[in-house]
């Protein structure tokens, strides 16, 4: 699903989605399973495939404070020597 809002920006990641499993034993809890899901057909939720779920789970860690955020690999120009023959 794509939104497109009034001022002309693009939302694109809004089929992306968690379903939370919280589990208790014995009145204590002991923990959550996240299950990753993909939006089809505007209402149905299918589980995503690894190419999906690891840039998705990789995202949510990152910007949660989970996981250190990589550095952005500032591009080099290479410096290649050409020859440059004029007929």
């Amino acid at each position: 699903m794509t939104y497109i809002l009034p001022d002309g920006k693009v939302i694109d990641g809004t089929r992306r989605e968690f379903i939370d499993r919280h589990v208790f034993y014995d009145g204590h809890y002991l923990g959550v399973e996240l299950l990753t899901a993909m939006m089809e057909d505007y209402s149905t939720p299918r589980p995503m495939t690894e190419a999906e779920r690891v840039p998705f789970l990789t995202e949510y860690f990152n910007l949660s404070g989970w996981m250190p955020v990589p550095p952005t690999v500032i591009p080099q120009p290479t410096v290649t020597l050409t020859p440059i023959v004029l007929p």
